[in-house]
């Protein structure tokens, strides 16, 4: 069944499913005794995008002009029914929210226009398309009043003004009479539809092996007011299964690790030559931003109007979720923000060029938890922007992440080298030399799948693989791999449970980390611990409780705090990487093993530990260069 604004109102009829409406309602009152005089006036620009597909919405932006108060509604678009109403620091389903809106006008006045913001030019057009157009009879002649029945306001016969206008709509009070205020002076108020355009869906490229981001946190107190704000740029780089990050909060402060995607395990460097390796269920808010598709989630669906719009707020997307965790804490509601990037198209979008492209993310929190029908007040705003991505890095950039993880991943003295000999199933041997002539020229590729096989065989992280040489024969391949020591270890996962504790200043014990990672490491070496306390402050404070002893107080009032349970012992139960000996007696697995590349089935046929080739008397194919496989992807 087609929408009603097919039917009948052949400015939208060409639209689509989901589109963009742009109008303003413009208030104005007039002096009864010279009507060309106005004595007050108020405008609202209002931005309204339908989705009639299965996103099912319709999202209506209010903005007052002078003051500029916004006020966001979300509506079902099957149903019709509101949904949500947000203005200023409050979100509910009480339509009186827009009283805020509608400072100056004097009561009655009032809830006429919050009927009209209410409305929205969308379901105005159905009305004026719908069958409700009022009659006047006079013997057997009926005569049209040009007036629509619209909710509790009647529509006025549609007019065009001046300018790039479409149409206006004029309105009359419940009774389909002219509006007059409490002073007699007589009250005009219209809705002029601006602009429509239809809704294009960006298909969000995610190239790119660098970016760079920039996070901004804002919390509030009880009282709406600022109390905190803290900004942390990001680098990630992306190379291979391998993603790099830096860290910089607001105090400069730097927090540098390696995400071994594949493996899941996250390298950091923790002293002058230490090194730490969690698992990575340790920081699971980190998974999201190092997965490989992580700029696609992080943009999700953007739609762009077909044609541009003047003075448009630029928001391409506005959605809301309900109990959604941010940090270590989890908020009853977040309405979230997509802002199209400065002088950006659908089509620069989908090139990948996402430069200073911003999600913001309000977060509201029940004025009365146990109440259904509570309104949420805004406790925090997150706002991340993408700064930067790159498709390449110069030599000077690959040279310094190198050197800040040198401390993790350097060649130590302790290694082995394995020797591997890899044939082919194939039966016949001039077309297995054709193949492997042919694979020479994708070497790197031949390497990341013996890679992968090595990591699934060995149990071995794929940053411990320092290096891997290949030389082709006429029938077979050689493989030389070496696999380095490693002197770090990991946590086991843990996962806390948020409280809200009151800790005092005083409470013996405490010590102040810079990460919940740096508070767990500190505590695991500490014996008889039951619990763990990790609370977020300036810094993170940190607190063990001993075996026996008892928590601190819960308050709602109190601090924001994971808990991580001890009772186990097994957060002081250190793991070890896997030692050189277990691989040594491991590498038996890899016998036999088969892998495949392109349309070519390998397999091991022969493991040796040990530094030299003993190859047979066939005609051996000059060593192709190696590439480190420590950090970076070997074509690069």
């Amino acid at each position: 069944m087609f929408p009603s604004y097919y039917q009948g109102y052949k400015e939208l009829s060409g639209l689509g499913t989901n589109f963009f409406l742009k109008a303003k309602l413009i208030y104005k009152e007039y002096n009864p005794n010279n009507y060309g005089s106005i004595v007050f006036e108020k405008y609202w620009l209002i931005e309204e995008s339908v989705f009639g597909d299965e996103k099912n919405s319709i999202v209506t932006l209010i903005t007052e002009e002078e003051e500029g108060i916004e006020t966001k509604l979300f509506r079902d678009f099957k149903t019709q029914n509101i949904s949500l109403i947000c203005v200023q620091n409050e979100c509910g389903r009480n339509a009186d929210l827009l009283d805020k809106n509608l400072k100056g006008l004097i009561p009655s006045i009032a809830q006429t226009v919050k009927a009209a913001l209410l409305l929205g030019p969308y379901r105005m057009i159905l009305c004026e398309t719908s069958e409700n157009q009022l009659y006047i009879y006079r013997g057997n002649w009926k005569f049209e009043t040009g007036s629509y029945s619209c909710g509790t306001l009647y529509l006025a016969p549609s007019f065009t003004d001046s300018g790039r206008t479409i149409k206006c709509m004029g309105m009359r009070d419940s009774n389909n009479n002219e509006f007059v205020d409490a002073r007699f002076n007589r009250v005009n108020l219209s809705s002029c539809i601006k602009q429509t355009e239809s809704l294009e869906k960006a298909n969000v490229s995610t190239k790119g092996i660098f970016h760079r981001f920039n996070e901004s946190i804002t919390k509030y107190d009880e009282l709406k007011v600022d109390k905190e704000h803290r900004t942390t740029k990001l680098s990630i780089t992306s190379l291979d299964s391998v993603t790099s990050v830096e860290i910089i909060n607001e105090r400069s402060y730097l927090e540098l690790f390696v995400y071994d995607r594949k493996f899941g395990l996250k390298y950091i460097p923790s002293g002058l030559n230490e090194c730490t390796i969690e698992s990575s269920g340790v920081d699971e808010g980190f998974n999201y931003v190092a997965s490989e598709n992580y700029a696609k989630a992080f943009a999700k669906e953007l739609y762009f109007p077909k044609n541009p719009v003047k003075s448009h707020s630029k928001k391409l997307l506005v959605e809301t979720e309900h109990n959604v965790m941010a940090g270590n804490v989890k908020f009853d509601l977040a309405v979230k923000t997509y802002l199209e990037p400065h002088n950006a198209s659908r089509f620069a979008v989908e090139s990948g060029r996402l430069e200073n492209f911003c999600v913001q993310m309000d977060l509201y929190s029940k004025s009365f938890p146990n109440e259904i029908s509570s309104n949420f007040n805004l406790t925090e705003v997150r706002v991340m922007c993408l700064l930067e991505t790159s498709t390449y890095l110069d030599g000077d950039e690959l040279h310094r992440i190198i050197s800040s993880y040198h401390q993790c991943f350097k060649d130590r003295k302790n290694k082995i080298i394995l020797r591997l000999e890899i044939s082919s199933t194939s039966k016949t041997d001039y077309l297995m030399s054709d193949k492997i002539r042919k694979l020479q020229a994708d070497i790197n590729h031949v390497k990341d799948a013996l890679r992968s096989l090595l990591i699934d065989k060995l149990n071995v992280s794929f940053l411990r693989i320092n290096w891997i040489k290949l030389n082709f024969s006429d029938s077979y391949i050689v493989a030389k791999v070496e696999i380095v020591d490693s002197f770090v270890t990991y946590f086991e996962s843990k996962k806390g449970v948020s409280h809200k504790f009151n800790i005092k200043s005083s409470e013996s014990g405490q010590i102040q980390t810079s990460t919940i990672d740096e508070c767990l490491r500190l505590q695991a070496f500490k014996a008889n611990l039951s619990y763990v306390i990790t609370c977020e402050t300036d810094y993170y404070l940190c607190l063990g409780i001993a075996d026996g002893h008892a928590l601190p107080d819960e308050d709602k009032n109190g601090l924001d705090c994971m808990l991580y349970n001890n009772s186990d012992q097994s957060l002081t139960k250190l793991k070890a990487e896997v030692p050189l000996e277990e691989i040594e007696k491991s590498c038996l697995n890899l016998q036999g093993s088969k892998f495949n590349y392109s349309d070519v089935e390998f397999f091991v046929v022969d493991v040796t530990i040990g530094d030299g080739y003993k190859l047979s008397q066939n005609r051996i194919h000059p060593l192709r260069d190696y590439v480190s496989l420590k950090l970076l992807k070997s074509s690069i």
